[in-house]
């Protein structure tokens, strides 16, 4: 690496250096040594080298094998705020370390669950959730927190959760059908997920008394419900709520959407 700078001996020699740190478990130094890859490719204004990448995309790997998710994400914080990745053409760069930054987020959230430190995991669901490149992972954060609180004693605690999760919904959440303009399902996880969400909600209107907040819920949850009859039946619930309380528009709405489903 002192002799062979910027000659291709150098590459192999980094790759041997590399993999000497990480097996012998110094995973730090390794990050270290990585960073300084991009910092010196910043400072020198170059463009992102395949071979700088790709000795990040090896080292992450090993970081994510040994489950040293707060390695990985650290060391992709630290990646993200390189000028490096200011360039138009390393979008898509960008966008994969912008994954790894919310992807190692969850995990360290997880495994702080996992130990009972659900407290201590919430900021990092927040951050997974609300700062994140990919929808999936996102909504199980989302759904994580959400389903995480106990009512008891954190109602405020969800409604405002809930509050940025509609946000983050409109925003990011909807798959939109590109060719017609109309919402579509997501994946059949994503679905339960919005589903559980959505029944957690009606749930919360009870403990609230709000009716109508709870019909709204339901009629929300009704497009993600597992079967047909089950979204029937919620609609149908939502339905004798507007009913009792004189909401006419939304009770056309909701027997509209159950003739449209066929019951």
């Amino acid at each position: 690496l002192q002799h062979f700078s910027g000659a291709q001996e150098a590459g192999v020699a980094a790759r041997i250096y590399l993999e000497a740190l990480d097996e012998g478990g110094e995973f730090l130094a390794a990050s270290t040594y990585v960073a300084s890859l991009f910092e010196g490719l910043a400072k020198n204004f170059h463009g992102l080298q395949s071979e700088s990448w790709d000795l990040y995309l090896t080292h992450n790997a090993r970081l994510y094998k040994a489950q040293r998710w707060k390695d990985a994400h650290d060391l992709a914080v630290q990646l993200l705020q390189s000028s490096i990745f200011t360039a138009p053409e390393q979008g898509e760069f960008l966008q994969k370390l912008r994954r790894f930054y919310q992807e190692t987020g969850f995990q360290v959230a997880h495994g702080l669950e996992e130990s009972g430190k659900i407290r201590e995991a919430e900021p990092w669901y927040h951050l997974a959730a609300s700062e994140g490149e990919d929808v999936g992972t996102a909504l199980r954060a989302w759904h994580t927190l959400l389903i995480n609180y106990d009512l008891k004693e954190r109602l405020p605690d969800f409604l405002n959760t809930f509050l940025e999760f509609e946000k983050w919904n409109q925003d990011k959440g909807k798959n939109k059908d590109k060719d017609k303009g109309q919402d579509r399902l997501p994946e059949k996880e994503n679905s339960s997920l919005y589903y559980s969400i959505y029944m957690r909600k009606s749930k919360v209107e009870i403990l609230n008394s709000n009716p109508i907040k709870r019909a709204e819920a339901l009629a929300s949850a009704a497009p993600f419900a597992p079967r047909k009859e089950d979204q029937n039946a919620l609609l149908w619930q939502a339905a004798l709520i507007f009913g009792a309380y004189y909401r006419v528009p939304e009770l056309m709405g909701m027997l509209e959407k159950i003739e449209e489903g066929g019951s």
